[in-house]
């Protein structure tokens, strides 16, 4: 294989995940290269710290590697090794390594490293003398034991808020690794609200960190606004906002030239991204866009909508279409009379520009004919099938037996297939034999992968929720049934479904985000109500972690079942119930922490109140939604107004016709009002909608 073949992998913290993917999966030309520090001697005193972070990302490799033999790990760490030799010839170019030892006494490192690793690497010793000289130089007082071992431990935990554990008590946390823990992906709505405390508060040093890089310092902005639509979308615009007005300000002593493409980007992915989540508000992610907008770069023949790309528009149309589609039509027409009447987009602007056209259409049969249009232009776009799939599913239209249909056809496409496109086609499965079909379906694809994060999931949930016999269970044995199939049980080499689920969930999702927790906590609700609060305390209070929509639908659930049968924590599980409501429940709208409840959840915790009879927080209920500037569906109030009393209910019906017969400009509450007769006729036939069981 010639040089110019192989892959450089920089030994920085960003790059350390690929590099180690890459060389577990055997690929032969991955090297690692010099970060610029090809002769150390010359570089200026300035730049010396700079050499901590490639010594920290090859001493995580020299601890993490394991082998056989001596021989086979110093084979495998030669490029560690011959690292580390540069770093000492450049520094202490005068001393022997034998003259090193004996003025740095780190027998004592050895020692303490001895009662967890049997073998030693010639790279070891290497490494360690080499962060002690680099530690001289530059007037750092680090230690090995205290700090070095330390954030290599960081650096391995999966847990964004345990690592920080590791560091968070340590003196002078080289800003390099604060960076790495902004850069992951985060399980819990407390590790994202860590990551972005941890970004506005090192902005400045993330900056300088980076200055040569800017791309990671984008990727960076990109992950806060993914991760903050999944977990705390009311968080992203004061992050956004901070963040662009220091890059922006010349008194932050750092100047970052973002520019206005990484803008136009980021307005579209905004759109692609809230795209995930039906019950996201479109009025809150729009107003993420408009604030991008206010920071765009403009010259004085030129305004925001001059500098606005294609792209950029079409995502304004797809977050604008949510809440005005008359709005979101004219602005269609005005993109469409500045770029396509012109000819002026590229096939990724097409792509764009037929999923905004898919996004607008307003029947079944507009969707599926512009689809097809779509398709015949631009056939190997997996967001193309991507955005029309979660259309379907907006409309209603997206059953378990069309979602086959439609991974057959992507198959047969030789596409390949993203995560995301699995989701959205598993969300209307609800047999676990349409999911064996959509597995063996995948297994012809021409670009083959590893499926089980995507379907396992949603397997378990399967496994939870119907009582299947043996026989009804798939025969085919998944990848995650190898290690059990063998054994003598009936279920997969188990004794029932329910150990079944449990075995796949405690050893085949190794990392439990809070989206998997509430899945388990359903599961279990079906099969064992006693044992609900000990599981939610234990995977999330015992963990400080918090509860999402779903977890705290099933406590509340759970709580009204079992009444005052059981005692948690000594109190009744009502009485924890409401608690874990008001705890974790938004105050109002000016908070950005906290869960904003849809309307099953509200359904659930007004059922709740009405069956053991709390009127007093029944009666702070629309308060509440006033403060949130929540508006409930007709059913969600008719479940209210037949919870309190019944003349509490009839006041409020009839104080809110008058005052909107009274007067033309009436503001009040915009919510869908009953009737007197409709909530009669409600209440009298106890008209409720059905509840999860």
């Amino acid at each position: 294989m010639s040089k110019s073949s192989k892959i450089a992998i920089q030994p920085k913290l960003p790059y350390l995940y690929v590099y180690s993917k890459l060389v577990n999966q055997g690929k032969p030309n991955i090297v690692i290269g010099t970060n610029g520090l090809d002769n150390i001697r010359k570089i200026r005193s300035s730049r010396l710290p700079e050499i901590l972070e490639p010594i920290t990302f090859h001493m995580f490799l020299v601890l993490r590697e394991t082998g056989t033999s001596q021989t086979e790990i110093d084979q495998k760490l030669k490029p560690s090794q011959d690292f580390f030799i540069k770093v000492l010839e450049g520094l202490a170019p005068d001393k022997s390594f034998e003259e090193l030892k004996n003025e740095i006494n780190i027998q004592d490192d050895i020692e303490f490293l001895s009662k967890s690793n049997k073998l030693h690497p010639q790279a070891l010793e290497m490494g360690i003398m080499a962060f002690y000289v680099l530690c001289k130089r530059i007037g750092n007082s680090y230690t090995f034991q205290t700090d070095l071992y330390n954030w290599i431990l960081a650096i391995g935990e999966h847990s964004i808020l345990q690592s920080h554990a590791r560091i968070s008590k340590l003196e002078n946390v080289p800003i390099f690794l604060l960076f790495d823990l902004v850069l992951r992906n985060p399980l819990f709505k407390e590790e994202y609200i860590l990551q972005t405390e941890l970004w506005k508060g090192n902005l400045r040093r993330f900056s300088l960190l980076y200055i040569e890089n800017v791309s990671i310092l984008k990727k960076c902005i990109d992950n806060l606004i993914y991760f903050g639509l999944m977990f705390e979308p009311s968080s992203i615009a004061p992050t956004v906002r901070e963040t662009l007005d220091f890059y922006n300000s010349p008194r932050g002593g750092v100047s970052v030239k973002i520019g206005n493409d990484f803008l136009n980007e980021l307005i579209w992915n905004v759109s692609l991204y809230a795209s995930r989540y039906i019950d996201l508000s479109p009025v809150l992610v729009a107003g993420i866009q408009e604030l991008l907008l206010k920071y765009y770069h403009t010259t004085p023949k030129s305004t925001v909508h001059d500098e606005l790309s294609f792209r950029a528009y079409m995502g304004l149309i797809l977050m604008l279409s949510r809440v005005s589609q008359e709005k979101a039509e004219s602005l269609f027409e005005i993109a469409q009379q500045k770029f396509v009447a012109h000819n002026n987009i590229h096939k990724k602007e097409e792509v764009a520009y037929y999923i905004a056209k898919i996004w607008l259409a307003n029947n079944p049969e507009d969707v599926i004919n512009l689809f097809n249009q779509a398709l015949s232009k631009c056939k190997l776009s997996t967001k193309l099938w991507l955005f029309f799939i979660r259309k379907l599913r907006s409309l209603g239209l997206l059953d378990q037996n069309r979602s086959l249909t439609i991974l057959s056809k992507i198959v047969d496409s030789g596409l390949f297939i993203p995560k995301d496109l699995i989701t959205e086609l598993l969300h209307p499965v609800k047999d676990i034999r349409i999911l064996e079909e959509m597995y063996l379906i995948l297994r012809k694809s021409k670009k083959p992968k590893d499926w089980t994060s995507s379907l396992l999931p949603r397997y378990i949930s399967l496994l939870y929720r119907n009582d299947y016999s043996v026989d009804e269970l798939p025969r085919t044995i998944f990848p995650w049934d190898k290690d059990i199939a063998h054994l003598g049980g009936r279920y997969r080499g188990l004794d029932s479904r329910i150990e079944y689920a449990r075995y796949l969930y405690i050893n085949h999702i190794p990392f439990k985000s809070v989206y998997y927790i509430g899945m388990m906590l359903e599961g279990e609700a079906k099969v064992d109500l006693t044992n609900i609060f000990s599981l939610y305390k234990s995977e999330l209070l015992d963990k400080n972690l918090s509860p999402n929509n779903q977890c705290l639908g099933v406590l509340v659930q759970v709580a009204t079942k079992v009444g005052s049968a059981q005692t948690w924590n000594n109190m009744s599980p009502p009485q924890v119930a409401v608690n874990q409501f008001h705890t974790f429940v938004r105050a109002n709208d000016s908070e950005t922490l906290g869960i904003l409840p849809d309307d099953v959840l509200w359904i659930k915790y007004i059922t709740l109140l009405s069956k053991f009879e709390y009127i007093s927080e029944l009666a702070k209920i629309m308060k509440w939604w006033d403060d949130l500037k929540y508006c409930p569906s007709k059913i969600v109030l008719l479940e209210l107004l037949s919870a309190v009393p019944q003349e509490h209910a009839k006041r409020h019906i009839e104080h809110h016709a008058k005052l909107q017969r009274e007067s033309k400009d009436f503001a009040g509450h915009n919510w869908p009002w009953p009737t007197y007769d409709e909530f009669e006729g409600y209440r009298k036939h106890n008209f409720r909608i059905s509840r999860p069981s």
